[in-house]
């Protein structure tokens, strides 16, 4: 009987300890459960947290590409106008002075449209520029973020070019400067000069008979050709194609 006794008494210890151990375990698997659910949700919130932040950063990026994009299509409009007027220049007046035919106002009136506006892409850059400064780049999906990325480097690209270009339009400037009339050039494109009239009669046309006017010319209108098809209408490509990703991602957090 004492050995059935203490039998039994080692059994009720084990089915104890068991069932102690069952619930450790349950407990465990609670908190394991509990730590993964609270884990998931954090990470849900986060998630939630950065696709509202890229939202509100893909909405402001879509007005900044908007505004420049058109920016940046007012400047080919320029750039091709002013290669035309140095076409001109070049050929059509070139046969009209020879022929005596040339008039001064039209020839000063081309001249201004080739000299007068500076060819500079100056876009807003704010809030690519506080994207990558708050360390928020990794948010966005990867094309876009590539494109975020890549942005100052274009902008680099086209400076770079642009002071090639200039160099030709300051240095015709200066030729007019010290071989034509400035007064003229000037009364045949702007009203209302507190200048009456000047006391020298030197007409601008005569500058298609110096060649270095002419090389000056056609290395404007090649510079500026070669900056149009090379870099300023690839880049209008690029900015359409990155509205197009920003529209997409847009609509399908909108939709999420």
């Amino acid at each position: 009987m004492l050995g059935v006794a203490k039998k039994s008494s080692l059994t009720s210890s084990g089915n104890s300890l068991g069932v102690f151990s069952m619930y450790v375990l349950a407990e465990f698997i609670l908190v394991v459960v509990g730590i993964l659910v609270a884990v998931s949700i954090n990470n849900w919130n986060e998630s939630r947290k950065d696709e509202l932040q890229e939202q509100e950063y893909l909405i402001d990026l879509l007005a900044e590409y908007g505004s420049n994009l058109e920016r940046l299509n007012n400047l080919v409009d320029l750039t091709e106008s002013q290669q035309s007027n140095a076409l001109q220049i070049a050929n059509l007046y070139a046969e009209a002075y020879q022929r005596e035919e040339l008039i001064e106002d039209d020839f000063n009136l081309s001249l201004a449209r080739v000299l007068f506006q500076e060819v500079q892409f100056r876009p807003q850059t704010g809030v690519i520029a506080d994207i990558i400064n708050s360390g928020k780049l990794e948010i966005f999906t990867t094309e876009i973020r590539s494109k975020i990325a890549s942005w100052d480097g274009e902008l680099i690209r086209i400076r770079f070019q642009e002071q090639e270009h200039a160099r030709y339009r300051i240095r015709l400037m200066e030729l007019l400067e010290d071989n034509g009339n400035i007064f003229s050039f000037v009364s045949s494109t702007v009203s209302n000069l507190e200048i009456n009239q000047s006391q020298f009669q030197t007409s601008n046309t005569e500058l298609l008979e110096n060649e270095q006017f002419e090389n000056l010319l056609v290395g404007f209108y090649l510079t500026s050709r070669f900056m149009t098809a090379s870099y300023l209408r690839p880049l209008i490509g690029e900015m359409e194609n990155t509205i197009e990703l920003i529209d997409a991602r847009i609509d399908a957090l909108t939709n999420a």
